[in-house]
Formats: C-alpha cells, structure tokens, sequence
C-alpha cells in the first residue's frame, strides 16, 4: 500500500495526504494539456509537464500530513 490518499472533488479542488513517516513526492496528473494547478495552502503556482493530451505535476509531502490543491 503506499499510504498516501488522493481525495478528489467536484469543484476542481482535491487533497493529497500523506501517511508516511517521511517525505514523500507525488505525481497528479490532470487530463488536459496546459492544465494549471495551485496550492490553496500557499497560494504558490505548481509547475507541470505536458505528456501528450494530460500535465503531470509532481509534489512533495512532508511526513504525516496534507496539501490542497485546485487544477484549471
């Protein structure tokens, strides 16, 4: 199991929590090309890679605990 949720919501907005005793990275992969994904924590813009029509973004998680994020 990898202990590390993905919780999705219908306003464009989702969670990523972290069971893990360490930091961890994750990739969120958004199903349209130039997509846009910011952190609603730290109002910080995520930088993300186009691979074919979907933009991978990759995060890191810090031990025990979560980020919010909403993608455009």
């Amino acid at each position: 199991a990898s202990k590390v949720c993905l919780f999705t919501y219908d306003n464009n907005t989702l969670i990523v929590h972290s069971f893990l005793p360490y930091r961890s990275n994750c990739h969120v992969v958004v199903g349209k090309e130039s997509a846009k994904l910011y952190d609603l924590m730290s109002d910080e813009e995520i930088s993300g890679d186009v691979r074919a029509d979907e933009t991978v973004f990759t995060i890191w998680v810090q031990p025990h605990s979560y980020r919010v994020f909403r993608f455009e």
